[in-house]
């Protein structure tokens, strides 16, 4: 795998135009005011600077040797390619290229803030701000996210503890770049001018953008730069960063610390293929066995749902709910949590906010905790008679057919879905025989087709490169005025190489001055097809499918033609994240509407689960959803 950014240290001092960032560290002799050092240790910063500087230390960052002329990835995006090099560029090219493309942006982003600093005459208006920004910024946008998808889809093997390194350093040198340019107080001042008096060259998104980023330039606490509010925030912000590792480790270390062994089938008889294959101790044995769950989300909450020892049930939820608790002298993560609590309040009330939720709120479509508060409330009080009358019929069920008297918190995974299967004498597994995957998807752009005007063609016969022989590619365009939307590029199934979940990203926005249109990627995690071909969807496959394909179709849909403003992305705390799922929430919905659940499916052979009504599927599915959601 590729070491490339262990030795980088951050730009924090300057970079020359070579793009050679060092961090200087300067060294003294002299004695420290002992005032100065206790706060020094309160707030965990670096010493005052010394009287005298006796020496350097001067540190070189591993820059990649890649230019357009040597790596096809980076020469195909500089040339306005009309399609990424998925295929024919080799993986370190797309990984050593995007690294190299990340830090000439950062040179150009000091580079361009100097120069509006330094220069009074310099143009201010949004081209002359953030124009040379923005024109980089959709090429190292567009690398990085195609990067991303290599490495999700078809990375060559390697340790996970390798890959998993690899890519967090190229996510964060991505994230830290990203928000270089709004923590420089010459552009801050020339985004809050262009914001109250906008230039003539400024449209509606361009306004739009200027605001988001102002907003988040508020809400990460960026505008603050008087020397004791920045060492406050620097201090809560170091706190918060070393608990929550502190707090993750923990988890993490507990994932290994129990695990649950099924070598029965009989246990396992109701999972689906997908489910006894994060169990299998052998992936290639994953319908024989044996299988084993683990003490993380993926892997224990399936495994509580369709295993059907109660014992093993019981001895799973005791460990999961007290994992790293008080139970574990060293992962107890207690005093993590307090302290995170704690500093996440602080780190708050510096940025002049009443409260952590009024932080996080306060661009949000709900606004502020009061609203949330509301809703809660109004929540509790519909569903609470409705989740008594459910446990009401759960416990009929177990006592009649489970014989359980006593029903406990970990039946529920597993008796709320036998209820429903049982109640109506339907089967999940024989269910999938009616969402084959293909055939599932075409007739969901049929249904969405007809309902928001859109034709999708199948283009993936001609000649465009991918991951993978099964992945298709189809491009979008709108009936009515026959506006070509961008292409979408689908990697439908599992497989052994592929890593990660369910995913859709932007692979770049459309660019008239470039003359390309826009890109989705969007990568599934169907099973892989059997021996007839066919990748049959379990239910909650089937809701993935609708909730990915609904978040392509948001991505299609936005005529933003930046990215930031595209769709909303976690963390950035400007972005309303919640406003992000509501159009892939409107595609979900489509299973609990029989009509639209049945248009999805296709024929089988075995016709008798249709002879109930489909409001009947609809009910079953719709059970499991809401107890899933509960339970997690």
């Amino acid at each position: 795998m590729l070491r490339l950014l262990g030795q980088r240290s951050t730009r924090t001092q300057c970079r020359n135009l070579s793009n050679l960032a060092s961090t200087l560290c300067k060294a003294s002799k002299g004695p420290q005011n002992a005032a100065e050092s206790r706060r020094s240790i309160i707030f965990k910063m670096k010493n005052a600077t010394p009287s005298r500087v006796c020496g350097y230390y001067v540190m070189f960052p591993v820059i990649p040797d890649e230019t357009v002329e040597n790596n096809t990835f980076l020469a195909n995006i500089a040339s306005n390619g009309d399609w990424p090099t998925l295929a024919t560029s080799t993986p370190k090219e797309m990984y050593e290229g995007t690294v190299r493309s990340l830090m000439e942006y950062g040179a150009t982003v000091m580079e361009h803030t100097e120069h509006l600093k330094n220069n009074e005459s310099a143009d201010k208006s949004f081209e002359g701000v953030l124009g040379p920004l923005l024109n980089e910024e959709y090429e190292v946008g567009y690398a990085f996210h195609t990067l991303m998808l290599k490495m999700m889809t078809a990375w060559p093997e390697c340790g996970d503890k390798e890959f998993t390194a690899d890519l967090h350093h190229i996510k964060i040198t991505c994230a830290r770049e990203h928000m270089e340019k709004l923590a420089a107080p010459a552009i801050q001042q020339c985004l809050k001018d262009l914001y109250e008096n906008p230039s003539e060259d400024m449209d509606e998104w361009k306004l739009r953008l200027v605001e988001w980023y102002l907003l988040e330039i508020k809400a990460s606490g960026l505008d603050k730069h008087d020397d004791k509010t920045r060492k406050l925030i620097g201090s809560w912000s170091r706190f918060v960063d070393e608990f929550r590792s502190k707090y993750l480790t923990n988890i993490m270390a507990t994932n290994d610390q129990h695990q649950f062994t099924v070598s029965d089938p009989k246990v396992l008889k109701d999972a689906p293929p997908h489910i006894l294959k994060i169990f299998a101790v052998e992936k290639d044995k994953a319908l024989e066995g044996p299988w084993q769950a683990r003490m993380a989300p993926g892997s224990i909450l399936p495994f509580m749902q369709y295993c059907g020892d109660r014992s093993l049930r019981a001895s799973a939820w005791e460990k999961w709910t007290s994992r790293a608790s008080f139970e574990h002298d060293f992962y107890n993560n207690s005093i993590n949590i307090e302290e995170l609590r704690h500093n996440n309040d602080g780190w708050a009330k510096t940025l002049g906010y009443s409260s952590v939720s009024e932080h996080r709120l306060a661009n949000k479509m709900a606004g502020t905790p009061e609203t949330v508060r509301n809703f809660l409330t109004a929540v509790h009080k519909r569903m609470g008679p409705v989740f008594i009358d459910r446990r009401e019929s759960w416990s009929k069920y177990a006592a009649a057919k489970e014989l359980i008297t006593d029903l406990q918190p970990y039946d529920l995974f597993y008796v709320c879905r036998r209820e429903a299967e049982d109640h109506y004498d339907v089967s999940s597994l024989d269910l999938m025989n009616h969402f084959p995957f293909w055939e599932t998807f075409t007739r969901l752009t049929d249904i969405v087709s007809q309902i928001f005007g859109l034709k999708f063609q199948d283009i993936t016969k001609t000649g465009l490169e991918k991951c993978d022989p099964s992945c298709r590619i189809y491009s979008v365009a709108d009936t009515t005025t026959g506006e070509h939307l961008g292409r979408l590029y689908i990697d439908p199934f599992d497989r052994q190489n592929k890593r990660g979940g369910w995913n859709t990203m932007l692979g770049r926005n459309q660019s008239e001055q470039r003359g390309l249109d826009k890109i989705v990627y969007m990568v599934g995690l169907g099973n892989e097809p059997n021996s007839s071909g066919q990748s049959l969807l379990h239910h909650s496959q089937l809701s993935q499918l609708l909730h990915h394909f609904g978040r392509s179709v948001q991505i299609l849909l936005s005529k933003a033609p930046y990215r930031d403003i595209t769709i909303p992305w976690a963390p950035m705390y400007a972005s309303d994240w919640d406003a992000a799922d509501l159009f892939p929430a409107f595609l979900q919905f489509f299973i609990y509407k029989p009509n639209l659940l049945q248009a999805l499916s296709s024929p089988h052979a075995v016709n008798y689960i249709w002879s109930h009504s489909l409001s009947t599927i609809w009910v079953i599915l719709g059970d499991w959803k809401c107890h899933e959601r509960g339970g997690s």
